[in-house]
């Protein structure tokens, strides 16, 4: 998780540098913000798993559904105070939310073909 988290803050790196140089502070703060969104929901997301792992069946369904809901919840509450407040960019926190996809699509890519070409 860890090693995938990290993958995710060097790509946000990247990417915030070039939304600071085209939009400036308030395209990077709407960024940034859906970013630390998508890693919160990713950390989520991993302590789900690892919980319903580790208990009964029918206890990990209750489980699922109130992680499941905490997390979509907490991303409906901040894109609808975006919208309603207008101090951020909505479709910036979007492409926050979609960083650590990003970033786990191209990580598994790039050690998909490393190890082809060393094989």
């Amino acid at each position: 998780m860890l090693k995938r988290l990290g993958a995710g803050f060097i790509t946000a790196a990247v990417i915030s540098l070039f939304v600071y140089a085209f939009l400036g502070m308030y395209g990077l703060k709407s960024y940034f913000i859906g970013f630390l969104l998508s890693a919160l929901n990713f950390i989520l997301l991993s302590l789900e798993l690892n919980t319903i792992l580790e208990i009964r069946p029918k206890r990990s369904r209750v489980y699922h559904l109130i992680f499941f809901l905490i997390r979509y919840i907490l991303i409906g509450y901040v894109i609808v105070q975006a919208v309603k407040n207008d101090n951020a960019n909505v479709f910036l926190i979007f492409g926050g939310l979609i960083t650590m996809n990003f970033s786990i699509v191209i990580n598994a890519s790039l050690n998909h073909f490393i190890r082809r070409k060393v094989s």
